[in-house]
């Protein structure tokens, strides 16, 4: 699972079903969550105390998330490719 996807599930299933209420559930500001839903252009991401949030707000597990969070944070490819092929 992509880590941004996940931030975008967050958003579907926030209350009103929006970005701000998303961002509001999580506990961040509205700006700092559409930060975090472009992070694979802004090299932005929560810090790891916001995934237990963001993994109950999604709906995912929290271990799909932490393992989407460390391959999305991977800048060099063979990082990327290794670690995916660890959770596969």
């Amino acid at each position: 699972m992509n880590f941004e996807l996940i931030l975008f599930d967050c958003i579907k299933y926030a209350p009103e079903r929006s970005a701000k209420s998303a961002s509001n559930t999580i506990g961040v500001s509205p700006s700092t969550f559409g930060i975090w839903l472009r992070c694979s252009k802004s090299r932005r991401f929560p810090s790891v105390d916001y995934l237990p949030a963001i993994s109950k707000l999604s709906g995912h597990d929290l271990n799909e998330v932490v393992k989407s969070y460390m391959i999305a944070r991977a800048e060099k490819p063979e990082t990327k490719q290794a670690l995916e092929d660890l959770v596969a």
